[in-house]
């Protein structure tokens, strides 16, 4: 496997039972037995691509590229040496740490946990590694039910291969590292049970209001919802986070769940201090019903009011209130989320032994602040955004969602220039793993690793990977629909991205990227009328959106309109871009000698973070050679830029020149 600091991998582990009676019975007759398992282990793992990494005595640690490979190695193992050697056999996939040749993490302690239930003959795995090979025939495997393991956080799934000539465990039978079993905390559970239940009761006697005869309430199969930021009613002006914080989580919750379709965050959220009436904001994003509320905090106590509402006749469906401390915000949260989709008839499918919340609530006050001001993407929001959540972090290191977050901000800022490219996005990827690490669930560190994987890497297989990983976690998300669309159009699948961003506009239909993600995708076909409608839509939404401007003046210079397109480039924001516009603009218009002081400018400033497009600004000009030498560069910085080299309109002049090929084939793309 190719050397990296962190990797997917699967992990098998492998012992002999009984290994130290066999030595105080016979210690040559079990010092054979262990010589002829590690050559036969030694053979049989080369052949399925993996790798020993440790051995000790009675047994192994090996790694292997997929988990198909590791099951089907272990199949082998166990008939090769059934009847002769009692072996036990136990796997995981998941992120692995490589160090000085040997891995850590948890993906390592789970197969070792795993293989404690072993019994010889038998060959377990986990959970993820049976979703890994599902999609093939030549594997049986049967369910020996959950288990929750010493030192591991979650329950744990654990499958037996059932192929032919294996044992298959009774159920029941296995016994290994456990956890012990630890009494309930019934007047909790029973709270939770009677707040569903009285929500259920409230709705189907109509107390809230009539029910159809049939028993549902009215909408689609998949009921649609939108949750607006909570209102702030604290003396604090200043605890507008927390507020918005608290709805966020709800509409998080919400969207894990594939029965409902959850409008994102980013349309939802920009009604906020809009005078507008629910069933207004309701046909606006197109949804069904909407979620409302109102936070109060003093102190270190909280009020909560929140309302479901039946957007088509203005109906509150159901409405609660909580007087909780900061301490129990979490239940509160799940609460709500639970609440709405018993008002919904939504089967309640949320694990709640995942995104487990920080134990401390300063931690997670400090979360939500840091979130928010992250969210707003400026150089200084981003600084601070990153300080606090290292405080979160340093208040308690095991919180999933504080390396998320973390993993997102460094991302970003490696984007925008804050940080190297090699800097930023390796930082964010060892956040990224990190989260995993915690909680395999965290879609937001899947998605950083999609970015990472296509404009860091370049590398779209991992990047394939990662993205359907964050889209199986939220399939009523966004975000991950919008990730598929980058993929496709930088792997030139422009078509594809268009209608993925079609897709988001019908779901998102008032977010600014979506319709500006959609006018890129317009501009690259040459359909410039469409382009400008959609863009022009995503700058009423939000005039100052990043490279919104840039967008615009580039489809207004294709269209002819040169006067109009210098003034909208001014307005971008992004020094860069709006310099190179003007650059293009001006060749364009005939005028060298602005085109060549413009591209002056951005090669003098920006020489190191934009190589991508000086080459773009050259290849426009029919500069040839000058623009497969700022694309080497491109490629040696890893400029993000490049991965949209295949499909860019500006590079039609290099597509017949030898060093095309090179470059595509170095990229990995098809010509």
């Amino acid at each position: 496997m190719p050397a990296s600091d962190h990797q997917l991998a699967a992990v098998l582990f492998s012992d002999i039972e009984g290994y130290t009676s066999m030595i105080q019975e016979d210690e040559q007759s079990a010092i054979e037995t262990v010589n002829r398992y590690q050559k036969e282990l030694e053979k049989t793992v080369l052949s399925f691509n993996g790798e020993v990494k440790q051995q000790y005595g009675d047994g192994s640690l090996t790694i292997f590229p997929s988990a198909a490979d590791a099951v089907a190695c272990a199949y082998s193992l166990q008939k090769n040496l059934q009847g002769s050697i009692p072996l036990r056999i136990g796997i995981h996939y998941g992120n692995v740490v490589s160090h000085s040749q040997k891995i850590f993490g948890d993906t390592v302690n789970i197969a070792s946990r795993i293989e404690s239930l072993g019994q010889p003959g038998t060959v377990l795995f986990s959970g993820d590694v049976f979703r890994e090979i599902k999609p093939e025939t030549r594997f049986k495997a049967v369910s020996m039910g959950n288990y929750r393991f010493k030192n591991v956080n979650r329950e744990i799934e654990v499958f037996a291969l059932a192929n032919e000539g294996l044992k298959l465990p009774k159920a029941g039978s296995l016994k290994g590292k456990l956890e012990p079993k630890k009494s309930a905390k019934w007047p909790f559970i029973i709270a939770g049970l009677l707040g569903v239940f009285l929500v259920l009761l409230l709705v189907l006697n109509g107390i809230r209001g009539p029910v159809p005869e049939d028993g549902i309430l009215r909408g689609s199969l998949n009921p649609s919802i939108a949750i607006l930021p909570f209102d702030n009613l604290s003396a604090d002006s200043a605890q507008e986070y927390f507020a918005e914080g608290l709805a966020q989580e709800v509409l998080t919750l919400l969207t894990k769940d594939t029965q409902l379709r959850v409008t994102s965050r980013s349309s939802s959220f920009s009604f906020k201090d809009q005078q507008l009436g629910i069933p207004e904001i309701a046909e606006k994003l197109g949804v069904q019903y909407v979620l409302d509320g109102s936070v109060q905090q003093a102190g270190n106590s909280v009020r909560i009011n929140v309302q479901l509402i039946d957007a088509q006749n203005d109906d509150q469906l159901w409405a609660q209130s909580w007087g909780r401390s900061l301490g129990d915000i979490f239940a509160v949260q799940q609460e709500i989320a639970d609440s709405v989709k018993a008002a919904l008839k939504v089967q309640i499918l949320t694990d709640r032994n995942r995104n487990l919340p920080p134990t401390n609530a300063q931690a997670y006050n400090l979360f939500l602040q840091a979130r928010h001001i992250g969210q707003q993407g400026s150089v200084d929001g981003l600084k601070n955004a990153e300080k606090m959540v290292r405080e979160v972090l340093t208040i308690d290191s095991a919180y999933a969602s504080g390396w998320a977050l973390l993993s997102a901000v460094l991302n970003r800022q490696s984007n925008i220039g804050m940080r190297t490219a090699s800097e930023g996005q390796e930082l964010a990827r060892q956040a990224a793993f990190r989260a995993l690490d915690l909680d395999s669930t965290m879609s937001t560190a899947w998605s950083v690793l999609t970015n990472i994987s296509i404009y860091y890497d370049r590398d779209f297989r991992n990047a394939q990977y990662y993205m359907e990983r964050a889209r199986k976690i939220e399939p009523g998300g966004l975000g991950a629909l919008k990730l598929a669309s980058n993929l496709a159009f930088c792997q030139g699948n422009i078509d594809q991205a268009i209608a993925l961003d079609q897709e988001s506009i019908a779901i998102d239909p008032v977010s600014p990227k979506s319709h500006l993600d959609l006018g890129y995708g317009y501009f690259y076909k040459g359909q410039y009328e469409e382009a400008e409608k959609v863009t022009r839509q995503g700058l009423l939404m939000n005039p100052g959106y990043l490279a919104g401007p840039y967008l615009l003046s580039l489809i207004l210079m294709e269209q002819g309109q040169m006067e109009e397109a210098k003034k909208v480039a001014l307005t971008e924001a992004y020094e860069i871009l709006s310099i190179q516009a003007q650059a293009l603009i001006a060749h364009t218009m005939g005028v060298r000698d602005s085109a060549e002081f413009f591209l002056g400018e951005i090669k003098h400033n920006y020489a190191e973070v934009a190589p991508y497009q000086i080459a773009q600004v050259y290849g426009h000009q029919n500069e040839i050679d000058s623009a497969f030498k700022w694309l080497d560069l491109a490629y040696e910085y890893r400029d993000g830029g490049l991965v949209q080299v295949q499909a860019d309109p500006f590079m039609k002049s290099l597509r017949r020149d030898p060093r095309w090929k090179e470059l595509m084939k170095k990229m990995q793309l098809t010509d």
